[in-house]
């Protein structure tokens, strides 16, 4: 209790001038409310009061009836306010004093606390769902002469929350300047202003708000330091801190102060942990969402649980469906855990926490709530994120405040539809587009890629020597992609410049301000892949990079594709080299392993496929003077060659089975020029010991372009003379006929060589 004199206040002259009509005092309704044998009013009811009496600045004058205006009857909200006016003007409140006790609804079983208090002092109830000091203010506006207010609410360190309202000196020295000075107008030149919230005159946040709410209302404060309210929960009914001298007594008797159950403290919020209610501030990096106060705690001394979160994003300047507030996985589980209900609403960026839970269970959701936002060009300004705990007595805390810095980064270009896909490359096929048609380049900050490069390599599997990388020449028309000389352009405008692409170099496309994503885009679609070696090139997949950079310091992905490149045949080549069988005359039809092997007649054959088998195709066969024969079995069995031709090759292979055999006519002997006429086989098609066509030869077919010719030398032997007509011959002879001749007369006697 307070028993010390007053210090002077100052003169009435020396108050700041009248202040403007208190705010909002349209938007309520009068309403009169009765507690035992005092007069009570609500806020409401007060505010719609004064601005009846608009006029009626003193009291006094507040006495007169209020007359309907225009000599019409009176409405029922006239009739109200007149009512409450009239009870206003004729409420005595003593010979001494005018006290009025506003309270706030939030404060639990505040009617025991006014139960005790003197019938002469007047109590406000504040509307819980607007702003208490914008309410104080309307039902102050107009009245002179007051000697005492007591707050009667929740509060903490520097902040003493009423309605929806919080007195902080920051909010007094701007928000709430011209309703301090609207009250200071109604305070006497002694009045007291008693501040029963917890803590509100607390460190030194509290000892500057005490102090401020004194000098903008010219009032004496008293207010506590410590909790206010049932020595059981560590309370008392002391407050200590005293700016000026206070000559007003606590309005709650001795035996309420005993036996309330409670403290006027609401919960509270602090986003940063570095001491109670500081404020916080996060940094949020493009497309990573961050925690907005993972070191954040949640504090009520009165409760043992709250039944309310309100986290809300003021300021969503890329969008309401961009920008979000949840929970991370962590405080997803424990909210489900604890049965609340998470809800988020895009319209008024609003994350609603509800259900009762202990206050360890509301601090882990919020220190895993998350700001999100999916923009990949973010608005830099500051974001605010407000957050308010509300208790089980449905005490609510001052709102903190999270401002959130944003900073965009720069996003690396894309190319989609391009990694994974392959291109098929055999040898000799000249240069083919690596890529399948459907790739797109987008770069989502950026129009354009100025300095930027396209690099195309082909890190693993590659051959420097064959490897080429180029750009395909479209033209210049709408839509195409150029190349003249080392200059790049699209539909006719230059987009870069390129290097490389040979001898194991990367192909390098530096661009210009002109390379859209769209020229970009083009210009992928047209990078080709060559393998120069035509005859036999390094067969297998090759990994084709594709890494591009916007010029902006960002680099895309790897995006690999595969060549794969495969050889095909190469004919084989046949050089015109003599090639003669040797038989002897009159060597008959050929059995065993006679005649000459297929390799006898496979010398001039090249063939720069690695490993490729040797063969003949046999086109043509002369055999007039004799009978060709092979056999593809050592030997063991033989066949007559036949009628062959261009179209009708027989086809041999080189290897230790195969012959040939001449067997000349009798007693033919000689050189028999291009008896056999054939055709290099690489045995790549076809199958030894058919007849197939030639006709088509040489590139990549199984056989030679040009032909060879083998002849056949038959040597002569000695062959004895002959006496044909003669045996058999038969001759009678008589005795005594003398000498008669033997031979018939029709011998001849001949010798061929």
């Amino acid at each position: 209790m307070f028993g010390q004199k007053k210090r002077t206040a100052p003169q009435q002259n020396d108050r700041p001038k009248p202040a403007p009509e208190a705010p909002g005092t349209s938007r309520v309704k009068a309403s009169l409310l009765s507690l035992e044998s005092r007069l009570m009013f609500d806020a409401a009811a007060a505010a719609t009061a004064a601005e009846v009496n608009q006029e009626q600045v003193a009291q006094e004058q507040a006495e007169s009836a209020v007359s309907a205006e225009g000599g019409g009857e009176p409405t029922a909200v006239e009739n109200e306010s007149q009512e409450l006016l009239q009870a206003i003007a004729t409420y005595n409140p003593g010979e001494s004093r005018t006290e009025i006790v506003f309270v706030d609804p939030t404060v639990p079983n505040y009617q025991e606390l006014l139960s005790g208090m003197d019938p002469n002092i007047a109590v406000i109830m504040l509307d819980g769902e607007q702003d208490g000091v914008e309410q104080m203010a309307s039902a102050l506006a107009g009245r002179t002469g007051i000697d005492a207010i007591h707050l009667i609410s929740h509060g903490g360190e520097g902040e003493l929350q009423l309605g929806t309202g919080t007195l902080t000196t920051e909010s007094m020295s701007g928000q709430y300047a011209d309703e301090l000075a609207i009250i200071q107008q109604a305070l006497s030149g002694q009045a007291d202003i008693l501040v029963y919230g917890c803590d509100f005159a607390e460190g030194q946040a509290g000892q500057e708000a005490a102090t401020l709410l004194s000098q903008l209302t010219g009032a004496d404060v008293a207010a506590s330091t410590d909790a206010t309210g049932f020595a059981a929960l560590g309370g008392d009914w002391v407050l200590e801190t005293q700016i000026g001298t206070i000559e007003t007594q606590i309005a709650v008797d001795d035996g309420i102060q005993a036996n309330w159950v409670g403290l006027l403290a609401a919960p509270v919020v602090d986003l940063n942990a570095g001491g109670v209610g500081n404020n916080v501030t996060t940094a949020f990096t493009e497309q990573t969402s961050v925690l907005m106060t993972p070191v954040g705690t949640l504090n009520d001394v009165d409760s043992a649980t709250l039944n309310r979160l309100t986290v809300t994003l003021t300021a969503r300047p890329n969008g309401n469906a961009v920008e979000s507030l949840s929970l991370n996985a962590a405080a997803t589980t424990v909210a489900s855990g604890a049965g609340l209900t998470v809800s988020y609403t895009a319209s008024t960026g609003v994350l609603l926490i509800t259900g009762t839970a202990s206050t360890a269970t509301y601090q882990t959701i919020l220190q895993g709530i998350l700001y999100n936002n999916t923009s990949d060009q973010p608005t830099t300004s500051n974001r605010s994120i407000t957050v308010v705990a509300r208790d089980s007595t449905n005490a609510s805390s001052t709102s903190r405040t999270a401002t959130v810095t944003v900073t965009a980064v720069n996003d690396a270009a894309t190319i989609t539809s391009l990694s994974g896909d392959s291109r098929a490359y055999s040898e000799g096929a000249g240069a083919v587009v690596i890529e399948s048609g459907n790739a797109l380049v987008a770069d989502v900050d950026s129009t354009n890629f100025d300095t930027g490069t396209l690099t195309v390599s082909i890190p693993t599997g590659g051959d420097s020597a064959e490897d080429v990388l180029s750009i395909r020449h479209q033209g210049s028309g709408a839509g195409q992609i150029g190349v003249s000389g080392s200059t790049i352009t699209y539909g006719g405008t230059t987009i870069g410049t390129f290097a490389g692409g040979s001898s194991g170099s990367n192909l390098v496309i530096t661009l210009n301000s002109s390379a859209t994503p769209t020229a970009v885009t083009a210009l992928v679609r047209n990078i080709t892949y060559q393998n120069t070696d035509t005859n036999a090139p390094t067969t297998g997949a090759r990994t084709v990079r594709f890494v591009l950079t916007d010029g902006d310091g960002g680099t895309s992905p790897n995006y690999d594709t595969t060549v794969t490149v495969s050889a095909v045949n190469d004919a084989p080549v046949l050089a015109d080299t003599v090639l003669t069988l040797m038989v002897t005359e009159d060597a008959g039809v050929p059995s065993g392993a006679v005649g000459s092997l297929i390799s006898t007649f496979t010398g001039g054959i090249t063939d720069v496929d690695s490993g490729a088998s040797k063969g003949l195709a046999i086109t043509g066969s002369n055999q007039t003077n004799g009978i060709w024969y092979y056999t593809r079995n050592g030997g063991t069995t033989w066949t007559a060659v036949g009628t062959v031709s261009n179209t009708s090759a027989l086809l041999l292979a080189d290897n230790a089975s195969t012959r040939l055999y001449f067997a000349p006519n009798a007693n033919y002997n000689g050189t028999s020029t291009a008896a056999l006429t054939v055709r290099a086989w690489d045995q790549t098609s076809g199958t030894a010991g058919s007849k197939v066509s030639t006709a088509s030869n040489g590139g990549i077919t199984a056989f030679s372009s040009a032909t060879d010719t083998v002849n056949v030398t038959v040597t002569a032997v000695n062959d004895a003379a002959t006496i044909t007509s003669l045996s058999g011959d038969s001759r009678a002879y008589s005795e005594g006929a003398g000498a008669v001749v033997i031979e018939s007369g029709n011998a001849l006697v001949a010798d061929v060589d």
